[in-house]
């Protein structure tokens, strides 16, 4: 849309109010001002609106009668603007919801999928499985396998990258206790599983396993950065992201973990804070147990920036 940007913010504000009150649920868009180069106070507004999971999303229509306001369901056919029966609108809210269903579902089963393919350990997991609300789609052929190959590892731990079904696998050497297991899938989801780097201390006369708080969350954000920009930058994902993210004291203790291995007892597992030596260990809690997760949903661009904010929560247990 061409328009004058002499007051780009208000113009900005007036078209978000009329965007967010006659649309149903609100369309999410963003909106880039380009400014002509010869006249910097003319320019577009250019709205990229991506694929919606909350399809489908009706437009106020004029009232027939000043206490009505009536909506519809319009449905862009090449260049003809077609309007939803009641049936079609029926279905669309039918597979909104199977769809969210289907999105939760895949979340479990790429999380139960990496945590099939890690070799036996009894040390402490970090685990985050992420899935896009509309998935994306990463072609896997022998150059986008060579370009992946060079690029995963910068900046990371793991030293082999693989083709597996439909996904790309990245480990590290398993004979690390910081042992790495990424799976990037075609359809933008991801899990990546982290050996927490742990250290041994008496707590209460009983040898644990213990982590410093920050060592996991500084680990939490490079993850979360990972997943995210594989589902943006190589799937194509906008949108929002399904999230979860899960402490185990040994992967057999997660509800879709491995079989318990047969090697050395495992040990309690606490997060704790230390002081600057790493000498001190203040309790965060006065109960421990072997698993904990949370989840959320959080747009893939703030997660790739490395600033997530959720748009909705589940507390951890």
């Amino acid at each position: 849309m061409e328009l004058d940007l002499v007051d780009t913010d208000a113009r900005l504000r007036h078209l978000a109010q009329v965007i967010g009150s006659s649309t149903a649920p609100p369309v999410r868009y963003e909106a880039y001002p380009i400014r002509n180069p010869e006249d910097p106070k003319q320019g577009f507004l250019i709205l990229a609106v991506p694929r919606s999971p909350h399809g489908p999303h009706a437009v106020t229509t004029p009232p027939v009668k000043a206490s009505e306001k009536a909506l519809r369901y319009p449905r862009r056919t090449g260049s003809r603007t077609d309007w939803l029966t009641e049936t079609d609108v029926a279905t669309a809210y039918h597979r909104r919801f199977t769809e969210a269903a289907d999105r939760r579902q895949r979340l479990v089963d790429v999380e139960r999928e990496a945590l099939a393919g890690l070799p036996p350990s009894n040390m402490p997991k970090l685990v985050v499985t992420m899935t896009p609300e509309v998935p994306g789609d990463m072609p896997i052929n022998r150059e986008s396998y060579e370009r992946h190959r060079r690029d995963i590892p910068q900046g990371f731990l793991f030293e082999r990258v693989r083709i597996g079904s439909r996904r790309l696998i990245a480990t590290s050497d398993e004979r690390t206790m910081n042992y790495q297991h990424c799976e990037l899938h075609r359809d933008g989801s991801g899990a990546w599983i982290n050996g927490i780097p742990a250290q041994t201390a008496m707590f209460e006369g009983t040898e644990s396993h213990y982590a410093d708080v920050n060592v996991v969350v500084d680990e939490l954000q490079n993850m979360l950065k990972l997943l995210a920009a594989h589902a943006r930058d190589r799937a194509g994902v906008s949108g929002t992201m399904l999230v979860k993210a899960a402490v185990c004291a040994a992967p057999h203790w997660h509800p879709h973990g491995p079989p318990r291995p047969n090697l050395n007892p495992v040990l309690p597992f606490r997060i704790d804070q230390t002081d600057q030596y790493g000498t001190r260990h203040p309790l965060l809690s006065t109960q421990s147990c072997a698993y904990a997760d949370a989840e959320a949903a959080a747009f893939v661009d703030d997660l790739t920036d490395g600033s997530p904010a959720g748009a909705s929560d589940r507390p951890h247990r």
